[in-house]
């Protein structure tokens, strides 16, 4: 039986932070925690598996884009109405 929560999620390339790039990767992750990361022979031959093809993941990468600046900003300007974006291209 598979551990609860534990997902094998596999690409082309893997990209650790700490190593170089894993052509062919997999990476556990059990609980929203990355458990394991490799090529080859996974760490848990159990764990349920989901293949993204040819994309690769990024294990540990946190989107940290932010704008600290302007959150002196806050409350300055009064926020956005839904019917502010007419003035858009259709999606």
């Amino acid at each position: 039986m598979n551990r609860a929560g534990r997902t094998r999620y596999r690409a082309r390339w893997v990209a650790p932070i700490v190593a170089p790039p894993l052509d062919h990767g997999w990476v556990e992750v059990e609980d929203g925690l990355v458990r394991a990361v490799g090529a080859g022979a996974p760490a848990d031959p159990r764990a349920p598996e989901v293949d993204l093809g040819r994309a690769c993941i990024l294990p540990g990468l946190v989107n940290a884009h932010t704008h600290l600046e302007l959150s002196a900003l806050r409350g300055a300007a009064p926020p956005a109405r839904p019917d502010d974006r007419r003035h858009l291209p259709p999606l």
